[in-house]
C-alpha cells in the first residue's frame, strides 16, 4: 500500500533560487531516510502533484533524480520503492556499528570464538611480536538487522589485555 502523501513534512518555496525538482528530491530524502524502510512504497507521482502543487514532470525529475542516486527504484505496474542501501566500501575508519547505523540498520554481533592462541608465523610478524606469543583471538559474526555481513576476527597480544579470558564473553552483542 503506497504510502500517504500528506504524511510528508516540507514546503517548495518557490521564491528560492533552489530549483524546484531539487526541493522536492530533498523532501523526499528526508521523509525516505526518516520514515520509510527498504522495499516501503511512496506515493504516486499524481499524489505527490496534488500534495505539493507541482507538475508531474516536476516531481518525476525529482523522483529520477532519486532513482538514479539508487535511493529508491520503479517497479514498471506496480510504483515507486525505497531500495535498500548498497554497501558502499568507503576507505575511513569507522566503528561497524556507526557506520550500519549510518545505513538505517541495526548493527549487532555474535560471539564464535574467544580464546588464547600461539601467534603464527605470519601473526607474529604482522604484529612484531615473537613467534608463539600468546594471543586473544576473539571471532564475531557481523549482523545488520539480524542478517549476517561478515566475519570479524581480531588477535590481540595477551600481555597488553591480562584477565580478559578469565571471563565468558557475552554470546550477542548489540553495541561496540
Amino acid at each position: 500500500m503506497p504510502a500517504e502523501a500528506s504524511r510528508i513534512a516540507g514546503e517548495i518555496d518557490r521564491k528560492s533560487g533552489t530549483p524546484i525538482y531539487v526541493q522536492l528530491r530533498e523532501i523526499l530524502r528526508s521523509y525516505i531516510s526518516a520514515s520509510c524502510k527498504p522495499g516501503a512504497a511512496l506515493p504516486s507521482e499524481r499524489d505527490l502533484s496534488e500534495r505539493f502543487g507541482l507538475a508531474r514532470m516536476t516531481v518525476r525529475q525529482a523522483i529520477d533524480a532519486l532513482v538514479g542516486e539508487e535511493v529508491i527504484e520503479r517497479v514498471v505496474g506496480l510504483g515507486t520503492f525505497v531500495r535498500k542501501p548498497k554497501l558502499d566500501l568507503q576507505v575511513k575508519l569507522t566503528s561497524y556499528s556507526e557506520e550500519m547505523q549510518r545505513r538505517g540498520m541495526v548493527p549487532a554481533a555474535k560471539v564464535l570464538s574467544f580464546e588464547q592462541i600461539a601467534a603464527s608465523a605470519f601473526l607474529a610478524r604482522e604484529l612484531q611480536l615473537e613467534e608463539g606469543t600468546p594471543l586473544v583471538r576473539f571471532r564475531r559474526l557481523l549482523l545488520a538487522d539480524n542478517e549476517p555481513m561478515s566475519v570479524d576476527e581480531n588477535f590481540i597480544p595477551a600481555h597488553r589485555v591480562p584477565g580478559l579470558l578469565d571471563d565468558a564473553p557475552p554470546l550477542r552483542y548489540t553495541t561496540f
